[in-house]
């Protein structure tokens, strides 16, 4: 339970820059709040191919994956007004003839309506996080140091040094 915290803590106290750290975790925020499909492998390939932190990446999608409980009735309905607006019905059909549209199942209201809120919601998450990052490094890490949070994780790194020791 506590891995990931200590890895996203870590993260934050490394070298890594700001926006390193602010845009893994909005990439991560994609992941979360999206329903796993094809186009979450692209947001995947980006965490690789882009130089952000992977830890926080993975905070922000188990964190995003929570708050998904409750934002996914709101993605479902502007899915639902999107798919079924009677302005817009010939725009879907003419895409849904597409194979890629198919296979990137946009055609369902619960992933579109999520796609939708994620590309809102992508900036302003790695801005926040950006202005954040300062303060937490500040004022939260030294605190956390003195309740030996982040030393856990470096005494499960000795640990497992030495049990590859012991068995050679």
């Amino acid at each position: 339970m506590l891995g990931p915290i200590t890895k996203l803590l870590k993260a934050i106290q490394s070298e890594a820059g700001p926006w390193q750290l602010a845009w893994g975790f909005s990439l991560g925020m994609m992941l979360g709040l999206t329903p796993f499909w094809l186009i979450s492998f692209f947001v995947l390939l980006l965490l690789l191919i882009l130089r952000v932190n992977i830890a926080a990446a993975m905070a922000g999608w188990a964190l995003f994956a929570l708050v998904s409980l409750l934002t996914n009735p709101l993605a479902h309905g502007i899915g639902e007004w999107l798919l079924l607006h009677p302005g817009l019905q010939e725009f879907w059909t003419s895409l849904y003839q597409y194979r890629v549209w198919q296979i990137a199942r946009l055609h369902h209201t619960l992933t579109l309506g999520s796609w939708l809120l994620v590309l809102v919601l992508l900036v302003p998450v790695a801005v926040a996080a950006h202005a954040l990052i300062p303060s937490i490094r500040l004022h939260v890490i030294p605190r956390l140091q003195k309740y030996h949070l982040l030393r856990t994780g470096k005494s499960v790194g000795l640990i497992n040094r030495m049990t590859s020791m012991w068995r050679g």
